[in-house]
């Protein structure tokens, strides 16, 4: 997405506010069921936000697959929307305000695929292990999200 594009394509549309904010999210999940995986799903997604003023009127979209083909008719949709509304207030949206990056010494990595697997089974077998009324685990399962902010 060339943000730019779209920042100057909202423009001379009449959209008189306009911002834009991405960000990524990588997902794993999985869950374990009488001894083997049951379920594994692993994606990354990124999503895209936006919003603008439009006569006063604030309008917003979420998309999740967005290339510069789109522009002009997701525009033109946010401005659609912005009509709609009948609210009296007039909206704005924030000024841009300085970021303040800050350097971490930290760094998460997502668990691997067979690590989880061996804790999900340990912990089946413990369970089981514990009391012998137990017969079955219903479920047992595994998630891990890590959302990065693109801007």
């Amino acid at each position: 997405m060339n943000k730019q594009v779209w920042i100057e394509k909202a423009l001379g549309l009449g959209i008189q506010e306009f911002e834009i904010y991405q960000s990524t999210t990588v997902e794993k999940e999985m869950t374990w069921f009488q001894g083997q995986m049951d379920t594994l799903v692993s994606s990354k997604v990124t999503g895209t936000s936006i919003r603008g003023i439009v006569d006063g009127k604030m309008a917003n979209m979420a998309l999740e697959e967005i290339d510069d083909s789109m522009c002009e008719t997701v525009l033109k949709s946010l401005i659609e929307q912005a009509h709609i509304i009948s609210n009296e207030e007039t909206d704005s949206l924030r000024k841009p305000e300085p970021i303040e990056y800050v350097k971490k010494d930290v760094t998460w990595n997502m668990a691997s695929t067979e690590y989880v697997k061996n804790i999900l089974q340990s912990l089946e077998a413990k369970i089981l292990a514990y009391d012998p009324r137990v017969i079955q685990v219903g479920y047992l399962g595994y998630s891990q999200a890590v959302e990065v902010a693109v801007l």
